[in-house]
């Protein structure tokens, strides 16, 4: 008997759904593998990042400070460059978003008004 004739076709179909199942879970796995893969990535990339950023070349600056700041903070064992480089990292960040917001204004009033005038896109489908 032929492998595809009429009299074995239900054994193929069954035989077919099986190994389509088990493609199916296997693809299914294999996409979660690459997910995690991919996750494990960007958090040892960001790691990588945030060490390089900290440990990367360094640049001898001179710092004015009030003598009872520098006094409370050197009693303290504060590390004064560490400390300023924190400092200056977050300003730079908050300087950078008022920035980028200032320079977006007109996208972010049109999308505004375009939510308010229509409401949320795809808002049917929200399950909250």
């Amino acid at each position: 008997m032929p492998p595809f004739s009429p009299q074995n076709a239900s054994v193929v179909s069954v035989s077919f759904a099986r190994t389509s199942a088990n493609r199916t879970g296997t693809m299914m796995r294999a996409a979660a593998l690459w997910i995690i893969m991919l996750l494990v990535m960007r958090i040892y990339a960001e790691n990588n990042m945030a060490h390089a950023a900290t440990s990367g070349g360094r640049k001898a600056t001179n710092v004015t400070l009030a003598v009872d700041v520098y006094e409370r903070a050197k009693s303290l064992g504060i590390n004064f460059s560490r400390t300023c480089e924190q400092a200056l990292r977050e300003a730079i960040k908050a300087e950078e978003g008022r920035r980028w917001a200032e320079e977006h204004a007109d996208f972010i009033r049109h999308s505004n008004e375009w939510v308010e005038e229509h409401g949320l896109p795809l808002a049917q489908y929200r399950m909250f």
